[in-house]
């Protein structure tokens, strides 16, 4: 009975990530929260799931970490001919960092005046159909610009101001994209 009630509140921690519901707003962060405490040794033995272990096969043991020296062989080999390439040109790897607050900034920019575009679509008058095109455009449009904005930052703590622009960003045009979908 205590494991079908430890299943049970998995299962509910895992269906409140679903934003698919009016309060999602608070159902997410409450069910992140949910899955992190029913890991704890202590929620675990209240359920009667202490000394519960998963044993391996050894053979899919030893397959699996011959699988992961392979792929730690196959991504140091790459790397280097990555390097060996960038000194072919004559080129540093770390040059490309110079040129990133002058892509960066106009980027994250854009993105937060999209994200506000998507709000102010969504708080405007008219059908469903104009709201979804102008919001769902401009909320597409800033969330692209703000997740390449942080992708080509590289130190978030000397690019601070980007990457608190690209965030707010893509926060405002998702909350925006929400707003429209529970407004059906």
């Amino acid at each position: 009975m205590q494991l079908r009630s430890y299943r049970m509140a998995m299962t509910g921690s895992i269906l409140a990530l679903f934003p698919f519901a009016p309060g999602a707003i608070i159902g997410v962060p409450m069910g992140i929260w949910a899955l992190v405490l029913m890991t704890k040794e202590k929620v675990k033995a209240a359920f009667g799931q202490e000394g519960t272990e998963v044993e391996i096969p050894p053979k899919v043991r030893d397959f699996t970490v011959s699988a992961a020296k392979d792929m730690k062989d196959v991504f140091s080999r790459g790397r280097a001919e990555v390097e060996k390439i960038f000194s072919e040109k004559g080129t540093s790897s770390k040059q490309p960092d110079a040129e990133a607050p002058v892509k960066t900034r106009p980027m994250a920019i854009g993105s937060l005046i999209l994200g506000f575009v998507s709000i102010l679509f969504v708080s405007a008058g008219g059908s469903f159909a104009q709201k979804f095109v102008f919001v769902f455009l401009s909320a597409f449009f800033a969330i692209f610009l703000g997740v390449m904005a942080m992708k080509r930052i590289k130190s978030y703590r000397d690019r601070f101001l980007d990457t608190a622009l690209a965030i707010t960003g893509i926060v405002i045009a998702s909350v925006s994209t929400i707003t429209l979908f529970t407004s059906l």
